[in-house]
């Protein structure tokens, strides 16, 4: 094998430490060395480029095609080079561990290409109770002093996996003498 792919100090097969939440930011830091020797065969390896793939995680299919910082790189003999790739856990993602298969391919400079392969696991875990307001808008962001009246339109999500039946949201605002306050509100979850 000519490199040797390392994602967080880590090693093939295992689980990356934190646990994701849908949505979540996973930051992969990746480390690609070159096993050639160059007192042996000073042989640099062209147009590395790295991939990776989260399988099954977005309602059964593969998030693909995850591309590191970097588009390619060459790496001479000995040499390292660390790259991160970063995604974000698809809002409908359930509960449990997926398999992330990152790989690194280049050619050397003879026309052989060269592949290394690195699975790890990545676990998603879902709250019981987790509503996000996931968008809010003022029909009028500004209002001066007729008429004083905008309509505020809010988007509720219940990423959690139970149904939540006693949401409530507030508005207020001190100076304007705002207070606006709607209870019982029934979301089911959306898993």
């Amino acid at each position: 094998a000519v490199a040797d792919l390392l994602g967080r100090g880590g090693h093939d097969g295992d689980t990356i430490a934190d646990e994701a939440k849908p949505e979540d930011k996973v930051k992969l830091k990746i480390e690609v060395e070159s096993l050639f020797d160059k007192s042996v065969e000073d042989i640099k390896v062209e147009d590395i480029e790295i991939e990776a793939t989260v399988k099954d995680i977005d309602d059964g299919d593969d998030l693909e095609d995850l591309e590191a910082d970097e588009a390619s790189f060459d790496l001479k003999p000995g040499k390292d080079k660390e790259l991160q790739i970063e995604f974000a856990v698809p809002f409908i993602a359930d509960e449990g561990d997926y398999e992330i298969l990152l790989t690194a391919e280049g050619e050397d400079e003879n026309g052989a290409t060269h592949t290394a392969t690195m699975t790890l696991t990545l676990t998603v875990e879902l709250e019981k109770h987790d509503v996000r307001i996931t968008g809010a808008k003022l029909s009028k962001p500004a209002l001066s002093c007729a008429p004083r009246t905008t309509v505020l339109d809010l988007t509720v999500q219940n990423y959690g996996n139970e149904d939540q039946d006693e949401v409530k949201f507030t508005v207020s605002n001190s100076d304007l003498g705002l207070f606006f306050e709607q209870k019982e509100i029934e979301l089911e979850s959306d898993r």
